[in-house]
């Protein structure tokens, strides 16, 4: 009895190791992507995991395929493969071999048991979208408005990167009533789970404005305010160098400080709302400002394609002789994403 006794209880503190630790999944996005961590917690609504670089990523339920589960002391033929729709019903492995496999087979060519964790590599993501919109009027008067509008984003490891440009004209009746091209690229860098480092560029024009070039650049600080499901606030701050270049043979350069607030929300299980405020005072001058602010309602029409109102209103306290310091633009466009 002491011998049977002493067996189980070494049994029991061997097993204790692997009871209490959290599986490593796979998660098999539907737009293709793959993002492998350990389980943290999950419900009917999202699922956590734990990356590599020891920061949580929280994925909605509707947009995970398929998850890969293997636990982490299991052995290399305890793989299992379940549907993200039913997160609890993860079947923990039993030790029999998949139908899908031969006993043979398995038996045959055994992965390690440390190879899951080894292989897992650090998400790549990339998303992109374009959008056009036209309006256009024939009557006594004729108007023509184009606008277009491409977005980027790729994250790795610690860096996001996001390019953003727009382009719109438009002519009345012969004349041109619009004419703007602005671009802008940022790079941010993770420093810890809520603060991140940036360096922003920019360029473009707006001949009705009277602005033929300008250009910007400037590094600044982040911090995730709020990190949702269906809410997510940056707080941005920093500094920049502008360069603008006015008709006329007219030039202002100079530094100034970059206060900024960046927020994506989903209203209701369609509707989403983006809203971006930049703040730009002059860091010698702070009478002189530049403010940008822009709001966006997005509305989907399939996976894909969607529909976006968008209000964008640009404020300088010094503009060019002759053109009126705010500039309001409103805009309906169609969107593809990729």
């Amino acid at each position: 009895m002491n011998k049977t006794a002493l067996g189980l209880l070494c049994l029991i503190l061997v097993s204790l190791p692997v009871a209490g630790q959290s599986p490593i999944i796979t998660l098999v996005l539907r737009n293709g992507d793959r993002i492998s961590g350990r389980l943290i917690s999950e419900n009917t609504k999202a699922i956590t995991v734990k990356l590599p670089w020891n920061s949580n990523v929280t994925i909605p339920a509707n947009q995970i395929l398929r998850r890969e589960t293997t636990p982490g002391a299991a052995g290399p033929n305890d793989k299992t493969t379940t549907p993200a729709t039913t997160p609890k019903e993860t079947p923990v492995a039993s030790g029999k071999p998949a139908t899908s496999t031969p006993p043979a087979q398995s038996a045959a060519a055994p992965a390690p048991p440390s190879s899951a964790p080894a292989k897992t590599k650090p998400p790549a993501v990339f998303h992109g979208e374009a959008q056009f919109g036209m309006e256009a009027g024939f009557n006594n008067k004729s108007f023509q408005v184009y606008s277009g509008r491409f977005n980027a984003t790729y994250a790795k490891n610690k860096f996001h990167h996001a390019l953003d440009y727009t382009v719109s004209y438009g002519q009345s009746d012969g004349q041109i009533t619009v004419d703007r091209m602005d671009g802008s690229w940022r790079v941010d860098y993770d420093l810890a789970k809520k603060f991140f480092a940036y360096l922003s560029t920019g360029t473009g024009y707006d001949r009705l404005r009277k602005v033929d070039l300008y250009y910007q650049i400037g590094p600044g600080f982040g911090y995730k305010l709020i990190n949702r499901t269906n809410l997510i606030m940056n707080v941005t701050g920093g500094g920049s160098y502008q360069d603008y270049f006015y008709s006329g043979n007219l030039r202002r350069n100079d530094m100034f400080l970059s206060l900024g607030e960046e927020l994506t929300w989903t209203l209701f299980s369609k509707l989403t709302l983006v809203d971006k405020i930049e703040f730009n005072p002059n860091s010698g001058h702070f009478a002189e400002y530049r403010l940008r602010w822009e709001n966006s309602l997005r509305y989907p029409m399939t996976k894909r394609i969607f529909l976006s109102l968008t209000a964008l209103d640009l404020y300088d306290t010094t503009p060019a002789p002759g053109v009126n310091n705010n500039d309001l633009q409103i805009r309906s466009t169609i969107g593809f994403k990729f």
